[in-house]
């Protein structure tokens, strides 16, 4: 599941960077009459993308200690409309992962909060519980997209010094987001 989200992921930024990328190139005069034609459709086609406004982002919890047997970590409401699990590396520590639980539909943060890499294992059974507990009450768009190791997405202006995984609540709900477009895209 970690590869087709990881798939998943690199096609939605793919497609953003190759939509957004395709409108704000200056019409070349040296390019063949082809490729002009080619680039005036590309730009035509793809939307500019939009994000809804971030939600609210609660104050981070500690992980490590939560009851991954026992207590669901994305609960389903008669008001939950989608759910997808974000985690990223922490850009202060390498062995902590920033969390959210994030309903992109209903446009609100479940959780934030912050687990040790060694926890990844419960936590990614724990989100797979949950999402096919919602799956069974009749939700359809939910996904996970967990980064353990690579590049972290820069802190949001202007808190620039701030490390706190609040201040990456807009970052994880852009990602959320963006699983869910290709998640809706999917749908047949």
């Amino acid at each position: 599941m970690k590869r087709v989200m990881s798939l998943l992921a690199v096609v939605c930024v793919v497609s953003s960077l190759a939509c957004a990328g395709a409108g704000e190139e200056a019409w070349e005069p040296s390019l063949a009459p082809e490729l002009q034609a080619q680039e005036q459709r590309l730009s035509t086609t793809c939307p500019p993308v939009l994000y809804p406004p971030t939600p609210w982002v609660p104050t981070a919890i500690n992980l490590d200690t939560w009851d991954f047997a026992g207590t669901p970590l994305l609960p389903t409401t008669s008001t939950t409309r989608s759910l997808y699990l974000i985690a990223f590396e922490s850009p202060v520590d390498e062995t902590r992962l920033y969390v959210y639980g994030i309903d992109v539909v209903a446009r609100r943060f479940i959780f934030t909060g912050t687990i040790a890499k060694s926890f990844v294992g419960r936590l990614t059974q724990r989100a797979g519980i949950d999402i096919g507990q919602f799956h069974l009450t009749g939700g359809s768009r939910a996904g996970v997209g967990i980064e353990i190791e690579g590049p972290t997405p820069p802190p949001p202006p202007p808190a620039i010094d701030e490390t706190d995984p609040e201040d990456y609540g807009p970052t994880a709900f852009k990602a959320a987001v963006d699983i869910d477009k290709v998640m809706g895209s999917l749908r047949l």
